[in-house]
């Protein structure tokens, strides 16, 4: 695969902005599926953490610009980077599992996106890309 993303209309952004927490997830797995990435933030410091449900929580997106919006306040020294979907799986969740991480999948900027576990992640992920082979 060549290409991380998709080329986004404007008016695709505007939509998938509005969309609920839950709305956005499921547009995020389709879409990882996709394009076989996610992305989250990152600085030459290593990448972002959230603290959610009492726990570190890793942000992830399914598109550069979305991730970018987010990227202010305490993130505003940050740029988006992808991560391919099949390394997110093996690495980034059992890391998740193994260090008592949680994910955030999608916030917005002043908005929620939905906390998850790392293996609840995974079989949404899977169920997912059953569509793709």
């Amino acid at each position: 695969m060549s290409k991380k993303t998709w080329k986004m209309s404007d008016q695709e952004y505007v939509n998938v902005m509005k969309l609920s927490p839950v709305e956005r997830y499921y547009y995020t797995l389709k879409r990882a599926a996709d394009w076989g990435y996610v992305w989250s933030l990152r600085s030459d410091g290593g990448w972002v953490l959230a603290q959610a449900r009492g726990h570190e929580a890793i942000p992830i997106w399914p598109h550069p610009r979305y991730a970018e919006a987010c990227a202010n306040g305490e993130w505003g020294y940050t740029q988006p980077a992808p991560i391919p979907l099949k390394q997110f799986i093996r690495r980034w969740i059992s890391g998740a599992e193994r260090d008592g991480r949680l994910f955030i999948v999608f916030p917005i900027p002043n908005g929620a996106g939905v906390v998850c576990e790392p293996d609840r992640l995974k079989a949404d992920l899977l169920v997912e890309l059953q569509d793709y082979e």
